[in-house]
């Protein structure tokens, strides 16, 4: 299975986090799953993204962002998903990804009163 993680957040070296980066860690745990999947990882900011049908499934990852930012890639990474739902290509979402997800096929996606990061 090939799987592809659009990270959403940046791979640079300036970025020193406590933790791995995400995408390294939901490779890792979901191999554990998946022995025999295949990874690659693509910025959904910064490149370009693939036809949906290069990979079996994808995970959009988690980042600094929210849906309610007017970014300049958002629209082709809305237009990809729903590109994605169209074609029955599997899709996970992690914390943006999720409200990215919920955002590109019509559903509702609110501010929580607790801030960003915030549970509940």
């Amino acid at each position: 299975m090939n799987i592809c993680i659009l990270h959403i957040g940046d791979l640079g070296p300036q970025d020193k986090p406590k933790h791995p980066p995400s995408p390294e860690r939901f490779r890792v745990g979901i191999s554990r799953h998946l022995a025999d999947a295949r990874w690659t990882v693509i910025s959904a900011v910064r490149d370009h993204l693939p036809a949906p049908s290069d990979f079996d499934a994808y995970l959009i990852t988690g980042g600094k962002y929210s849906v309610f930012e007017q970014l300049d890639w958002q629209d082709r990474l809305f237009d990809f998903i729903q590109a994605l739902h169209r074609a029955e290509i599997p899709l996970v979402g992690i914390c943006y990804g999720h409200q990215a997800i919920a955002h590109a096929l019509g559903g509702a996606v609110v501010r929580s009163e607790k801030g960003c990061g915030a549970w509940g």
